[in-house]
């Protein structure tokens, strides 16, 4: 099972590449830098967009399992095609956390001064 999701999470990435990146100039790489397209295939959802490490072009592909809640970055390098995994994440306990890296007014504080407060009455 491991494996035929990881199959199909690299699959779901060569063709995301194999669609939108070999077709670029460096000229055209660069002029996208602001883009980011998402499509969805089966289960998966794929956002692809650019990226970039010590000056080399790259695109960037994130591959998000909803079933499994799993994630996966790829970096696929302008110059030659080379497919680098930058890291995977199962995030469900990430969506059980209430704030993190949070900033004024924290959830809890919206929260009450949404609560009605029957005691001051």
């Amino acid at each position: 099972m491991k494996s035929a999701m990881f199959g199909a999470v690299v699959g779901a990435g060569l063709v995301v590449f194999a669609v939108r990146g070999p077709s670029l100039s460096g000229e055209a790489w660069a002029q996208r830098s602001g883009a980011q397209e998402a499509s969805q295939s089966g289960d998966l959802i794929a956002i692809s967009s650019a990226a970039g490490e010590q000056g080399q072009s790259a695109q960037q592909i994130t591959i998000i399992d909803p079933k499994t809640r799993v994630m996966a970055v790829y970096h696929v390098m302008a110059a030659d095609g080379k497919i680098e995994l930058k890291a995977v994440r199962k995030f469900d306990w990430d969506l059980q956390m209430e704030e993190f890296n949070a900033t004024s007014p924290l959830p809890r504080e919206v929260r009450s001064q949404m609560t009605p407060n029957f005691h001051q009455r």
